[in-house]
């Protein structure tokens, strides 16, 4: 980890292979997306609220050993989308599992957890000085089942996610950069406006003794002294489109400090890894 750079751990057939299965995006339960939360500092996500119990079904909880690691995004029965640096050992399956249909992670009763075949990092992923392609496929062993509470998430495309537009992002992260922050039990959603690209690189530019820097295959969002953090890595940023159905728009992924004034979280775009996502399914 360099100074308070924060990576944000503990963000075929096209229906079958990729996104696009039918009801994608689309929620049973609608979410209450009032966007009154100031800063509360008992928010999970800093700045964020407390999400209606199972309003955003394509939300995942990647554990080990039975405790939240990283969120992540249901994108077909068999696949999860997370980020790469969720995925310390690829080679090592078994050793992880996924919560699907859950709220309280402490709710052993609700949701449904799944055991891993397959986890296949981006080939072009690096960590240092910034995650680049922070991305990682899960796949469990036995098909996902889908309900009003388990649904999967839309696929994005590169005109999804406009500068201006509100999004939201979901999880299960720390309350800020703190050692002492927990993270949250209840799952907490956050809206957050997608910012220029070039503007972020410039701002993240800035800060002195870095290497930093926000790429093309990146997208950032803010939300004055709103944001995502620590264990909401992997998890998803998604944007409403014309028809109603949310799409996944990035991951997340780093950032510097959580809501860190001037310094939007910076997402992983899932528009830039679409040819990979499809390929690897398809080959496994």
């Amino acid at each position: 980890m360099l100074g308070k750079i924060i990576f944000f751990t503990f963000a075929v057939n096209w229906i079958n292979a990729g996104f696009g299965v039918p009801g994608c995006g689309q929620q049973t339960i609608p979410p209450n997306l009032s966007r009154f939360s100031g800063k509360i500092s008992s928010s999970r996500i800093v700045g964020g609220t407390e999400a209606k119990p199972n309003s955003w079904p394509w939300q995942v909880s990647l554990q080990q050993n039975g405790r939240h690691l990283c969120g992540g995004s249901l994108i077909n029965s068999f696949w999860i989308l997370t980020a790469a640096h969720c995925c310390g050992q690829p080679q090592r399956p078994e050793i992880y599992t996924v919560r699907v249909g859950v709220h309280s992670l402490q709710n052993r009763t609700h949701g449904r957890t799944y055991q891993l075949s397959k986890v296949i990092i981006h080939p072009q992923h690096q960590s240092h000085p910034v995650p680049e392609q922070d991305f990682c496929l899960l796949k469990t062993r036995q098909p996902v089942v889908f309900s009003d509470t388990v649904r999967p998430v839309c696929r994005a495309f590169e005109s999804d996610g406009p500068i201006g537009r509100t999004c939201w992002v979901t999880g299960w992260g720390k309350t800020a950069a703190s050692a002492w922050a927990s993270g949250s039990d209840v799952l907490r959603q956050v809206d957050v406006v997608i910012t220029e690209q070039l503007a972020c690189d410039r701002k993240y530019k800035t800060i002195p003794n870095e290497k930093l820097y926000v790429s093309d295959k990146m997208i950032c969002a803010e939300g004055g002294g709103k944001d995502s953090c620590q264990g909401d890595s992997g998890g998803p940023l998604v944007c409403q489109d014309a028809a109603g159905a949310y799409n996944l728009v990035g991951v997340v992924s780093w950032g510097y400090g959580c809501a860190s004034p001037g310094f939007p979280g910076v997402y992983a775009k899932t528009a830039t890894a679409l040819a990979w996502i499809t390929s690897s399914i398809n080959a496994n």
